[in-house]
């Protein structure tokens, strides 16, 4: 440790550096061993070593300062790692969020989805990584579990000549997206340092704006380059005979299929961890209202260019994305810290764009559509004749068999019709919010409410309704009021008259002109401001031990440690 402090990072000795820092990273990994819960007797005695150390404060103070150096000043490009060998082709994976080919085009073969396999990486890039992830596995250690002087640094971090707030958060939304892992430092400077984001939001609103957005781009990027649910789930490579075969971390196809099962697997993880962040973000009343001032140009891909759009419309665009996919997976646990994020920016949205109503609009049909799929389902289910001892005729036992197998199938529809209910609730909540209020431009919204007529009201309208369309109707109760009450101004409008232009013209006009008991009528009362807060759990290393895990699989050097122990008693280092 005091190696790591003290001598200072040059060409002859960045490899010492890295080699010191994975030596580190491995001493951490028994943590590997044992669960998420404390148990007195299965303790990570290494790790215990270096947080009682009296060098741990300027450790971790160092590893600040060579966050902000990777991320803020250009890496040298010497010396390097070249994929030959055991472990420089695991240094491929480094880059697997990389979404930009390197400037010399020899150096990085094209895969899939813009992936790039890069034949060589610069040592001081690999140290710039682990001393990040050494960083975020000594903050994590335990968090909710005792103490932790690693993570009570980071809590009282204040400007210093060597550490200042400003860069560390440039630095970090500069490799956020090709380094995940710091999601993990973030969290613990926005969420368990009370003075760091009123600071970034007095004196570096640019760096909030661009690690908000980096953040946005993450997520959207791991929802669109992973399958949904199981089915992106890698097939195993096998022989002619059936067994396993071999891959060569050499080859290129499968270097490139171990970054798609990294992808995979990197799913989930990383978007309750960027969702988390960004409702960390968002419960800032401050922060919401500057996401939703400030222009941005969003990079993402698989989709058409979005273009020039303010922080707040792009947010809302990828948690419409987002919860699209995570209902689709049946993740509802996910959906819901997306949908308050949604809910907390929306309130500060005074101008949304088209495309963002679109999608918008996108969300809300597509879930109504599937409750109406799944109502229409359960409503022959619900009519089914019930068998009784004897009660049914020899030829009406078959059909009656079936509706029991039905029902059985229809408690898992209910359930999942209800969830669809559930997240409805707080997306039409949302979008009336984003209705409300005099100084409002959102008349592209209304107008794509009045486009899906037929889906938001006629679909309820003109059909029985079942148990699950019976819930979701009274929801939608403001938002028919909303479309019918424009339907009734655009009446006024002669016929060529009635074009998306037009009517949008007429709606703003309407706006502007319309009584408050008019504006009581269009959707109903709720309070302003921010709606939703994060609350960490008393247990919260069991949201933080996988990240720990991976970050110490990926890195350390023996990952586990397994010549190494879990207690003293076991370690040969202390005889009795």
């Amino acid at each position: 440790m005091n190696i790591i402090v003290k001598l200072k990072v040059d060409s002859s000795t960045v490899l010492t550096h890295v080699a010191l820092v994975r030596l580190l990273l491995t001493l951490t990994s028994t943590a590997l061993h044992h669960s998420t819960k404390f148990i007195k007797t299965e303790i990570d005695i290494f790790t215990e070593m270096i947080m009682s150390s009296h060098s741990l404060q300027s450790l971790v103070e160092t590893l600040l300062q060579r966050v902000i150096t990777w991320g803020t000043d250009a890496v040298p490009a010497t010396p390097t790692f070249y994929a030959e060998g055991h472990q420089p082709s695991l240094l491929n994976l480094y880059n697997m969020f990389g979404s930009k080919a390197p400037r010399d085009n020899t150096d990085a073969v094209e895969q899939a989805h813009g992936l790039f396999v890069y034949h060589s990486c610069s040592c001081f890039d690999v140290l710039g990584r682990l001393c990040v992830n050494l960083l975020c596995v000594l903050v994590a250690h335990q968090k909710g579990n005792g103490k932790n002087p690693a993570l009570d640094v980071i809590r009282q971090l204040q400007d210093t000549p060597s550490v200042q707030r400003g860069q560390l958060l440039k630095a970090v939304a500069a490799r956020l997206v090709a380094c995940p892992t710091l999601c993990m430092l973030l969290y613990t400077l926005l969420y368990d340092n009370r003075d760091f984001l009123p600071h970034i939001v007095a004196q570096e609103k640019a760096a909030l704006v661009g690690v908000t957005q980096q953040l946005l781009e993450l997520h959207y990027r791991v929802c669109t380059e992973t399958d949904t649910g199981g089915r992106g789930a890698s097939k195993a490579v096998a022989t002619a005979d059936g067994a396993a075969a071999v891959r060569d971390p050499l080859d290129e196809g499968a270097l490139q299929r171990m970054v798609k099962e990294s992808l995979q697997f990197s799913y989930a993880f990383i978007n309750f961890m960027t969702s988390t962040l960004l409702l960390i973000l968002s419960q800032n009343l401050e922060v919401s209202i500057i996401l939703c001032d400030t222009d941005v140009v969003p990079q993402i891909k698989k989709d058409r260019p979005l273009g020039k759009m303010k922080a707040g419309a792009f947010a809302l665009h990828v948690f419409c994305f987002s919860i699209a996919r995570a209902l689709g997976d049946h993740n509802e646990i996910l959906t819901s810290v997306l949908a308050p994020c949604m809910s907390n920016i929306a309130a500060s949205l005074h101008d949304v764009d088209a495309k963002t109503s679109q999608r918008i609009l996108s969300l809300l049909t597509s879930m109504l559509k599937k409750i109406i799929r799944i109502d229409a389902t359960l409503q022959p289910v619900v009519a089914a004749p019930s068998i009784g001892d004897g009660g049914l005729p020899l030829s009406e036992m078959a059909s009656a068999s079936a509706s029991v197998t039905d029902v059985g199938d229809a408690v898992a529809q209910k359930a999942l019709g209800d969830m669809y209910v559930r997240q409805l609730q707080m997306l039409v909540e949302t979008i009336e919010g984003m209705l409300r209020g005099d100084d409002r431009h959102n008349e592209s919204l209304a107008y794509e409410l009045i486009y899906n007529r037929a889906v938001i009201i006629d679909a309820f309208a003109d059909r029985a309704l079942g148990p699950v369309a019976a819930q979701a109707a009274p929801i939608l109760s403001n938002l028919a009021t909303v479309i019918r009450n424009h339907e009734a101004i655009i009446a006024t409008l002669p016929q060529d008259g009635q074009t998306p232009e037009g009517i949008m013209k007429l709606i703003r006009h309407a706006k502007n002109a319309e009584s408050e008991e008019m504006q009581e009528v269009r959707v109903k009362q709720s309070h302003s401001g921010i709606a939703y807060t994060y609350e960490e759990s008393a247990q919260s290393y069991d949201f933080f031990g996988p990240y720990v895990w991976g970050t110490q699989l990926h890195n350390a050097q023996r990952p586990g440690a397994p010549l190494w122990c879990r207690t003293p008693r076991e370690l040969l280092l202390f005889p009795k």
